[in-house]
Protein backbone atom coordinates (compact mmCIF):
# COMPACT_ATOMS: atom_id res chain seq x y z
CA UNK A 1 0.00 0.00 0.00
CA UNK A 2 1.34 3.40 -0.98
CA UNK A 3 2.68 5.73 1.77
CA UNK A 4 1.77 9.10 0.05
CA UNK A 5 -1.25 10.84 0.57
CA UNK A 6 -2.83 13.96 -1.14
CA UNK A 7 -4.79 16.66 0.23
CA UNK A 8 -6.31 19.90 -1.04
CA UNK A 9 -4.53 22.41 1.57
CA UNK A 10 -5.07 26.14 2.18
CA UNK A 11 -1.94 28.21 1.55
CA UNK A 12 -3.14 31.40 3.44
CA UNK A 13 -2.59 29.35 6.18
CA UNK A 14 0.64 30.66 7.65
CA UNK A 15 1.35 27.02 8.90
CA UNK A 16 0.94 25.93 5.68
CA UNK A 17 2.37 28.49 3.59
CA UNK A 18 5.76 28.02 5.34
CA UNK A 19 5.77 24.66 4.66
CA UNK A 20 4.31 24.90 1.08
CA UNK A 21 7.20 27.66 0.51
CA UNK A 22 9.96 25.43 1.87
CA UNK A 23 9.59 22.85 -0.60
CA UNK A 24 9.16 24.52 -3.41
CA UNK A 25 12.40 26.47 -2.24
CA UNK A 26 14.07 22.92 -2.91
CA UNK A 27 13.26 22.62 -6.46
CA UNK A 28 15.22 26.20 -8.00
CA UNK A 29 15.30 25.00 -11.44
CA UNK A 30 11.61 23.82 -12.07
CA UNK A 31 9.62 25.64 -8.86
CA UNK A 32 10.19 29.34 -9.99
CA UNK A 33 6.55 30.44 -10.29
CA UNK A 34 5.29 27.65 -7.57
CA UNK A 35 5.97 30.03 -4.53
CA UNK A 36 2.65 30.86 -2.52
CA UNK A 37 3.04 34.59 -3.65
CA UNK A 38 2.48 33.82 -7.13
CA UNK A 39 -0.54 31.82 -6.83
CA UNK A 40 -2.09 35.19 -4.22
CA UNK A 41 -1.64 37.23 -7.12
CA UNK A 42 -3.18 35.53 -9.55
CA UNK A 43 -6.78 34.43 -6.95
CA UNK A 44 -6.62 37.80 -5.95
CA UNK A 45 -6.50 39.64 -9.48
CA UNK A 46 -8.50 37.20 -11.20
CA UNK A 47 -10.58 35.45 -8.85
CA UNK A 48 -9.81 32.25 -10.27
CA UNK A 49 -10.11 28.80 -8.11
CA UNK A 50 -6.46 28.01 -6.52
CA UNK A 51 -6.45 24.64 -5.69
CA UNK A 52 -3.15 23.40 -4.63
CA UNK A 53 -2.20 19.93 -3.71
CA UNK A 54 0.09 18.77 -0.94
CA UNK A 55 1.30 14.92 -1.07
CA UNK A 56 2.92 13.90 2.20
CA UNK A 57 4.05 10.50 3.69
CA UNK A 58 0.95 9.12 5.05
CA UNK A 59 3.24 8.09 8.32
CA UNK A 60 5.26 11.01 9.29
CA UNK A 61 3.41 13.82 7.12
CA UNK A 62 6.91 15.03 5.49
CA UNK A 63 5.95 16.91 2.41
CA UNK A 64 7.12 15.06 -0.78
CA UNK A 65 5.49 16.97 -3.23
CA UNK A 66 2.96 19.63 -4.48
CA UNK A 67 1.12 20.76 -7.81
CA UNK A 68 -0.93 23.96 -8.13
CA UNK A 69 -3.70 23.99 -9.91
CA UNK A 70 -5.66 27.19 -11.16
CA UNK A 71 -9.56 26.37 -12.29
CA UNK A 72 -10.63 28.59 -14.88
CA UNK A 73 -14.71 28.87 -16.15
CA UNK A 74 -15.58 30.17 -19.35
CA UNK A 75 -18.57 30.02 -21.75
CA UNK A 76 -16.38 30.99 -24.50
CA UNK A 77 -13.19 29.27 -23.68
CA UNK A 78 -14.21 26.46 -21.50
CA UNK A 79 -13.60 25.16 -18.37
CA UNK A 80 -10.39 24.44 -17.45
CA UNK A 81 -7.63 23.16 -14.87
CA UNK A 82 -3.99 24.60 -15.48
CA UNK A 83 -0.63 24.39 -13.64
CA UNK A 84 0.37 26.90 -13.76
CA UNK A 85 -1.64 29.70 -15.89
CA UNK A 86 0.02 33.17 -16.89
CA UNK A 87 3.56 32.62 -16.03
CA UNK A 88 6.43 30.52 -17.23
CA UNK A 89 6.62 27.39 -14.88
CA UNK A 90 4.33 25.06 -13.73
CA UNK A 91 3.25 21.07 -12.95
CA UNK A 92 4.14 18.85 -10.22
CA UNK A 93 7.33 19.23 -7.97
CA UNK A 94 7.96 16.03 -6.48
CA UNK A 95 11.08 13.31 -4.52
CA UNK A 96 10.02 9.98 -6.22
CA UNK A 97 7.74 9.21 -9.11
CA UNK A 98 5.31 7.28 -6.87
CA UNK A 99 4.86 11.01 -5.53
CA UNK A 100 4.24 12.18 -9.34
CA UNK A 101 1.82 9.71 -10.35
CA UNK A 102 -0.51 10.20 -7.05
CA UNK A 103 -0.38 14.05 -7.98
CA UNK A 104 -1.41 13.22 -11.22
CA UNK A 105 -4.12 10.89 -10.42
CA UNK A 106 -5.30 13.13 -7.73
CA UNK A 107 -5.27 15.82 -10.21
CA UNK A 108 -7.03 13.71 -12.98
CA UNK A 109 -9.81 12.79 -10.52
CA UNK A 110 -10.71 16.59 -9.40
CA UNK A 111 -10.87 17.68 -13.23
CA UNK A 112 -13.45 14.83 -13.83
CA UNK A 113 -14.97 15.73 -10.30
CA UNK A 114 -14.96 19.56 -11.26
CA UNK A 115 -16.77 18.90 -14.86
CA UNK A 116 -13.13 20.54 -16.69
CA UNK A 117 -12.51 20.41 -20.19
CA UNK A 118 -8.69 19.98 -20.10
CA UNK A 119 -6.31 19.31 -17.39
CA UNK A 120 -2.60 21.01 -18.50
CA UNK A 121 0.38 20.84 -16.42
CA UNK A 122 3.29 22.74 -17.94
CA UNK A 123 6.66 21.58 -17.28
CA UNK A 124 10.17 21.43 -18.07
CA UNK A 125 10.63 18.08 -17.86
CA UNK A 126 9.40 14.37 -19.44
CA UNK A 127 8.87 12.60 -16.16
CA UNK A 128 5.07 12.37 -16.49
CA UNK A 129 5.46 11.24 -20.30
CA UNK A 130 4.37 7.59 -18.78
CA UNK A 131 0.92 8.77 -17.20
CA UNK A 132 -1.71 8.33 -20.25
CA UNK A 133 -1.05 12.27 -20.90
CA UNK A 134 -1.06 14.05 -24.42
CA UNK A 135 1.80 16.09 -24.55
CA UNK A 136 2.53 19.43 -26.59
CA UNK A 137 6.86 20.43 -27.23
CA UNK A 138 6.32 23.62 -29.30
CA UNK A 139 7.54 25.86 -26.11
CA UNK A 140 11.11 26.25 -24.65
CA UNK A 141 12.35 28.34 -21.83
CA UNK A 142 15.23 30.51 -22.78
CA UNK A 143 17.83 30.23 -19.54
CA UNK A 144 21.16 32.09 -19.53
CA UNK A 145 23.97 31.75 -17.18
CA UNK A 146 25.38 35.10 -17.05
CA UNK A 147 29.19 36.18 -17.44
CA UNK A 148 31.16 38.06 -15.10
CA UNK A 149 31.15 40.91 -17.53
CA UNK A 150 28.82 42.53 -20.25
CA UNK A 151 31.60 42.27 -22.63
CA UNK A 152 30.90 38.84 -22.78
CA UNK A 153 27.21 38.78 -23.42
CA UNK A 154 25.90 36.94 -26.88
CA UNK A 155 26.72 34.01 -28.53
CA UNK A 156 29.02 33.02 -31.00
CA UNK A 157 32.95 34.43 -31.15
CA UNK A 158 33.89 37.65 -30.12
CA UNK A 159 33.08 39.45 -33.85
CA UNK A 160 29.52 38.51 -33.31
CA UNK A 161 29.63 39.63 -29.79
CA UNK A 162 31.07 43.29 -30.55
CA UNK A 163 28.18 43.48 -33.26
CA UNK A 164 25.70 42.71 -30.40
CA UNK A 165 27.24 45.23 -28.25
CA UNK A 166 27.43 47.60 -31.64
CA UNK A 167 23.39 47.34 -32.11
CA UNK A 168 22.43 47.87 -28.66
CA UNK A 169 24.09 51.42 -28.39
CA UNK A 170 22.41 52.20 -31.99
CA UNK A 171 19.46 53.61 -29.52
CA UNK A 172 22.25 55.74 -27.66
CA UNK A 173 22.99 56.86 -31.20
CA UNK A 174 20.11 57.87 -33.60
CA UNK A 175 19.16 59.85 -29.89
CA UNK A 176 22.24 61.93 -30.32
CA UNK A 177 21.63 62.30 -33.76
CA UNK A 178 18.22 63.22 -33.39
CA UNK A 179 19.26 65.29 -30.49
CA UNK A 180 16.75 63.41 -28.00
CA UNK A 181 17.03 61.94 -24.74
CA UNK A 182 17.24 58.46 -24.11
CA UNK A 183 16.74 56.30 -20.88
CA UNK A 184 16.57 53.77 -18.66
CA UNK A 185 15.27 53.44 -14.92
CA UNK A 186 14.62 50.64 -12.85
CA UNK A 187 12.17 50.65 -9.63
CA UNK A 188 8.94 49.89 -7.85
CA UNK A 189 7.36 53.25 -8.45
CA UNK A 190 3.60 53.60 -9.28
CA UNK A 191 4.76 56.02 -11.91
CA UNK A 192 6.95 53.30 -13.52
CA UNK A 193 4.07 50.90 -13.33
CA UNK A 194 1.92 53.22 -15.23
CA UNK A 195 4.35 53.94 -17.53
CA UNK A 196 5.07 50.09 -18.24
CA UNK A 197 1.33 49.83 -18.30
CA UNK A 198 0.78 52.09 -20.70
CA UNK A 199 4.22 50.81 -23.28
CA UNK A 200 2.58 47.24 -22.74
CA UNK A 201 -0.77 47.78 -23.15
CA UNK A 202 -0.01 49.27 -26.18
CA UNK A 203 2.34 46.67 -27.87
CA UNK A 204 -0.50 44.23 -27.04
CA UNK A 205 -3.04 45.71 -28.88
CA UNK A 206 -0.37 46.22 -31.62
CA UNK A 207 -0.41 42.20 -31.79
CA UNK A 208 -3.62 41.90 -31.78
CA UNK A 209 -4.17 40.13 -28.04
CA UNK A 210 -6.81 41.61 -25.41
CA UNK A 211 -4.21 42.91 -22.27
CA UNK A 212 -4.38 41.86 -18.78
CA UNK A 213 -6.04 44.67 -16.36
CA UNK A 214 -3.30 46.84 -14.46
CA UNK A 215 -4.54 45.00 -11.48
CA UNK A 216 -2.76 42.10 -12.10
CA UNK A 217 0.58 43.77 -12.24
CA UNK A 218 -0.83 45.77 -8.79
CA UNK A 219 -1.04 42.33 -7.41
CA UNK A 220 2.12 41.01 -8.90
CA UNK A 221 4.12 43.71 -7.34
CA UNK A 222 2.28 43.20 -4.03
CA UNK A 223 3.00 39.70 -3.59
CA UNK A 224 6.07 38.84 -5.70
CA UNK A 225 9.72 40.68 -5.22
CA UNK A 226 9.68 42.43 -8.35
CA UNK A 227 11.35 45.52 -10.34
CA UNK A 228 9.83 47.72 -13.19
CA UNK A 229 12.25 49.07 -15.91
CA UNK A 230 11.32 51.85 -18.57
CA UNK A 231 12.97 53.18 -21.23
CA UNK A 232 12.52 57.24 -22.07
CA UNK A 233 12.56 58.84 -25.29
CA UNK A 234 12.81 61.97 -25.50
CA UNK A 235 10.92 61.68 -21.92
CA UNK A 236 8.05 59.68 -23.80
CA UNK A 237 8.18 55.62 -22.25
CA UNK A 238 9.06 53.50 -25.33
CA UNK A 239 9.79 50.12 -23.85
CA UNK A 240 9.01 48.22 -20.26
CA UNK A 241 10.49 44.79 -18.73
CA UNK A 242 9.09 43.31 -15.64
CA UNK A 243 11.66 41.65 -13.53
CA UNK A 244 11.38 38.85 -11.08
CA UNK A 245 14.06 38.61 -8.83
CA UNK A 246 14.53 35.35 -6.37
CA UNK A 247 18.16 35.02 -5.31
CA UNK A 248 20.85 34.97 -8.00
CA UNK A 249 17.78 34.47 -10.47
CA UNK A 250 16.15 37.21 -12.56
CA UNK A 251 13.10 36.09 -14.80
CA UNK A 252 11.49 38.43 -17.45
CA UNK A 253 7.86 37.01 -17.81
CA UNK A 254 6.79 40.64 -19.81
CA UNK A 255 8.62 42.96 -21.87
CA UNK A 256 7.44 45.57 -24.68
CA UNK A 257 8.68 48.02 -27.18
CA UNK A 258 7.07 49.92 -29.43
CA UNK A 259 6.84 49.38 -32.93
CA UNK A 260 7.77 52.54 -33.53
CA UNK A 261 10.79 52.47 -31.72
CA UNK A 262 12.68 49.21 -34.15
CA UNK A 263 14.49 50.67 -36.51
CA UNK A 264 16.38 52.40 -33.63
CA UNK A 265 17.39 48.48 -31.64
CA UNK A 266 15.44 50.21 -28.10
CA UNK A 267 14.62 46.42 -27.58
CA UNK A 268 18.14 45.34 -27.79
CA UNK A 269 19.28 48.59 -26.07
CA UNK A 270 16.94 47.67 -23.33
CA UNK A 271 17.64 44.07 -22.83
CA UNK A 272 21.32 45.03 -22.53
CA UNK A 273 21.50 47.18 -19.55
CA UNK A 274 18.85 44.82 -17.92
CA UNK A 275 21.67 42.28 -18.51
CA UNK A 276 24.45 44.32 -17.37
CA UNK A 277 22.72 45.60 -14.32
CA UNK A 278 22.24 41.66 -13.20
CA UNK A 279 25.96 41.05 -14.01
CA UNK A 280 27.14 43.82 -11.63
CA UNK A 281 24.25 42.58 -9.06
CA UNK A 282 26.05 39.36 -9.25
CA UNK A 283 23.20 37.72 -10.37
CA UNK A 284 24.17 34.25 -12.00
CA UNK A 285 21.22 33.20 -13.81
CA UNK A 286 18.55 34.82 -16.58
CA UNK A 287 15.63 33.12 -17.78
CA UNK A 288 14.23 35.41 -20.70
CA UNK A 289 11.02 33.34 -20.61
CA UNK A 290 9.07 31.57 -23.13
CA UNK A 291 8.48 31.53 -26.33
CA UNK A 292 7.15 29.21 -29.41
CA UNK A 293 10.28 27.40 -31.06
CA UNK A 294 12.09 29.17 -34.13
CA UNK A 295 9.53 32.12 -33.86
CA UNK A 296 11.43 35.81 -33.94
CA UNK A 297 11.39 36.04 -30.42
CA UNK A 298 12.92 32.60 -29.83
CA UNK A 299 15.69 33.76 -32.20
CA UNK A 300 15.98 36.99 -30.25
CA UNK A 301 17.03 35.50 -26.77
CA UNK A 302 19.07 33.31 -28.76
CA UNK A 303 21.73 35.60 -29.88
CA UNK A 304 22.09 36.56 -26.18
CA UNK A 305 23.62 33.30 -25.51
CA UNK A 306 20.61 31.96 -23.69
CA UNK A 307 19.79 28.04 -23.80
CA UNK A 308 16.90 26.45 -24.75
CA UNK A 309 14.85 24.65 -21.85
CA UNK A 310 12.52 22.22 -23.66
CA UNK A 311 8.65 22.40 -22.01
CA UNK A 312 6.18 19.82 -21.92
CA UNK A 313 3.00 20.59 -21.65
CA UNK A 314 0.87 17.59 -20.88
CA UNK A 315 -2.51 17.46 -21.34
CA UNK A 316 -6.10 15.35 -19.91
CA UNK A 317 -8.52 16.84 -22.13
CA UNK A 318 -12.02 15.66 -22.57
CA UNK A 319 -12.74 17.14 -25.88
CA UNK A 320 -11.48 14.83 -28.07
CA UNK A 321 -12.72 13.29 -31.64
CA UNK A 322 -11.99 11.72 -34.45
CA UNK A 323 -12.37 15.17 -36.33
CA UNK A 324 -10.53 16.96 -33.48
CA UNK A 325 -7.89 18.00 -35.75
CA UNK A 326 -10.43 19.55 -37.91
CA UNK A 327 -11.92 21.60 -35.21
CA UNK A 328 -8.35 22.66 -34.20
CA UNK A 329 -7.65 23.78 -37.16
CA UNK A 330 -11.55 25.57 -37.48
CA UNK A 331 -10.45 27.78 -34.60
CA UNK A 332 -6.98 28.76 -35.80
CA UNK A 333 -8.94 30.29 -38.52
CA UNK A 334 -11.18 31.99 -35.92
CA UNK A 335 -8.49 32.87 -33.85
CA UNK A 336 -6.72 34.74 -36.77
CA UNK A 337 -9.96 36.69 -37.79
CA UNK A 338 -10.58 38.02 -34.03
CA UNK A 339 -5.93 38.80 -33.72
CA UNK A 340 -7.36 41.28 -37.09
CA UNK A 341 -10.70 42.38 -35.70
CA UNK A 342 -8.87 43.10 -32.36
CA UNK A 343 -6.08 45.53 -33.97
CA UNK A 344 -9.16 47.70 -35.70
CA UNK A 345 -10.28 48.32 -31.99
CA UNK A 346 -9.38 51.71 -30.55
CA UNK A 347 -6.81 51.50 -27.89
CA UNK A 348 -9.11 52.90 -24.89
CA UNK A 349 -11.60 50.18 -25.85
CA UNK A 350 -9.07 47.54 -26.17
CA UNK A 351 -7.68 48.28 -22.95
CA UNK A 352 -11.33 48.25 -21.28
CA UNK A 353 -12.72 44.75 -22.62
CA UNK A 354 -9.60 42.87 -23.04
CA UNK A 355 -8.88 42.19 -19.20
CA UNK A 356 -12.15 40.21 -18.43
CA UNK A 357 -11.39 38.26 -21.99
CA UNK A 358 -7.68 37.55 -21.26
CA UNK A 359 -8.22 36.78 -17.79
CA UNK A 360 -10.30 33.35 -18.88
CA UNK A 361 -7.52 32.70 -21.15
CA UNK A 362 -4.56 30.54 -19.40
Amino acid sequence: MSQIVVSVVDIKDEDVKTLWDRFVGMYPETGHHHFSGYLKAIEEAFSHDLICLMASNKTTGEVKGVLPLVGIRSRIFGDSLTSIPFYNYGGPLYDTDATLKALVSYAKSLKNEGGYRTLQLRCVNADAGDLGLGVETHKACLVLELPDSPSKLGAGNAKKRAKLRSQCRLAERKAEELNCKIEQRFGTSNDLLNDFYSVFSQHMHSLGTPVYGKSFFESVMKHIDSVITVVYWDNKPVACGWLFVHGSRVSIPWASALKSTNPYSVNSYMYYNILSKCIEEGRKTFDFGRSTINAGTYKFKLQWGAEPVQCYWYNDTSDVSPGHSEVHAQQQEKFSLAVKCWKLLPLFVANLVGPPIIKNVP
